[in-house]
């Protein structure tokens, strides 16, 4: 007993060590894959080093703006459009948050996810991005894997966030119509490393209003 002790008492300090530098490092990684005190590193929406593939899994549909409780919501559908394509570093990927590119100064947001009930209410968190733009960011979806957004259908899984007093969507994403540029991640946090977890395809929803009427000459 007395030789077993030690070397018990010798493996927790080595598992104590090996946790805190592993801290240290996910925390350097985070710091290098998305930096908000130097977004310049990064200069094009998401603002971090991650796979924006060609081919996307996963689609991010405007579903149109809802009130909720008074106030006037964003709202979106994450759908399984390309389930499991045949290449692409990102075919397997599930969801674990969803990034929107603002053009607008930051403003008390909250949201929804799966649903509009108050057990369904998700909180918004804000990062910088450049030259004045900031990234609203819904976090902690699941993960939502494509099995389960197989079965949700062409509804997609529903997500909504809260717009600006007396503005639209077209006044924050600086489109010029009701649309916004998004970025889905596979992971959280980047903490597992490539070639999945470092996700994050783009793409832009919206409502495009009809090209401009040209008479017949």
């Amino acid at each position: 007993m007395g030789r077993t002790m030690p070397l018990c008492v010798a493996l927790l300090a080595l598992f104590a060590a090996v946790s805190v530098n592993g801290d240290r490092t996910l925390l350097k990684r985070r710091s290098l894959l998305q930096d908000e005190t130097n977004p310049s590193l990064y200069p094009n929406f998401p603002f971090c080093q991650c796979i924006k593939p060609a081919i996307n899994p996963i689609d991010v549909q405007f579903t149109g703006e809802r009130s909720i409780g008074g106030n006037n919501y964003a709202c979106f559908a994450i759908i399984l459009k390309n389930p499991n394509p045949e290449r692409g570093p990102c075919r397997t990927m599930d969801v674990h948050k969803v990034e929107f590119d603002i053009k607008h100064p930051r403003w008390n947001a909250d949201g929804f996810a799966g649903g509009f009930a108050p057990a369904n209410a998700k909180a918004v968190s804000w990062a910088n991005g450049n030259a004045g733009t900031q990234v609203l960011k819904m976090t902690q979806l699941g993960p939502l894997t494509q099995a389960q957004l197989a079965l949700l259908g062409p509804a997609g899984y529903p997500l909504c966030w809260e717009l600006p007093a007396g503005k639209t969507l077209a006044d924050v994403g600086g489109l010029g119509y009701d649309g916004v540029r998004y970025a889905v991640f596979s992971s959280v946090d980047f903490i597992r490393g490539p070639p999945v977890d470092d996700c994050c395809p783009i793409g832009i929803t919206g409502l495009r209003p009809p090209p401009p009427f040209t008479p017949a000459t």
